[in-house]
């Protein structure tokens, strides 16, 4: 089974406010972020979840990834909790899922309710930044593009005395892999004619 690999940078701040982890009675209550996706064809994501109650005089911090359809997956991220002068390097991988979507807690860290980690704002701030690596199945996958090229007629016309071509500039086709597309316009190709040439320029990293 060939496997395609795909480096994806993340850097996310993520905010709770502390009137609404005090709202929150019951001992296993939480609160959790938004679900970030790392990248739409995998459909990885992760996100962060606060228990204020489950233990007494404690709060936990958790934080989880989705592996939607990936293989594998392996994080290298700095973990911060600026609101309490607490972080760490997360280094951490999975190299066999066998069931898709499955959601697994990939760190937890407990914090002493006697202690302030709360910012001058009432709010607790995890940032994350790092990388995420993850391992797809090699098949077809189709994914929506748009393109869209304005040429003034000054450019096309000293293209054509040149005998040079005007690009587009480069899109990324998702933030799964370094596949990008561009348009190309030849305005004097092939008995004068004007040609436009669409192109990929597929670098997956292996």
């Amino acid at each position: 089974m060939e496997i395609s690999v795909s480096k994806i940078p993340i850097n996310q701040e993520i905010k709770f406010k502390k009137s609404d982890l005090k709202a929150l009675e019951k001992p296993h209550s939480y609160l959790s972020s938004f679900f970030y996706c790392v990248c739409s064809i995998s459909n990885v994501k992760y996100f962060i979840s606060i228990y204020p109650n489950l233990f007494p005089g404690q709060i936990l911090i958790h934080l989880y990834v989705i592996s939607g359809n990936a293989i594998w997956i392996e994080t290298d991220i700095e973990y911060a909790i600026t609101s309490a002068n607490f972080s760490k390097n997360i280094k951490w991988n999975c190299k066999k899922l066998e069931k898709s979507d499955s959601w697994i807690r990939v760190n937890r860290d407990c914090f002493d309710t006697k202690k302030n980690i709360f910012n001058k704002n009432d709010e607790i701030v995890v940032k994350i930044k790092g990388f995420f690596k993850i391992g797809l199945q090699n098949k077809k996958f189709s994914h929506p593009i748009f393109i869209q090229m304005k040429i003034k007629e000054k450019d096309l016309k000293a293209a054509k005395m040149k005998n040079a071509f005007l690009k587009s500039k480069k899109f990324k086709l998702s933030s799964d892999s370094d596949i990008k597309y561009f348009l190309e316009i030849d305005p004097d190709f092939n008995g004068g004619k004007t040609w436009f040439f669409f192109y990929l320029t597929p670098k997956i990293e292996a």
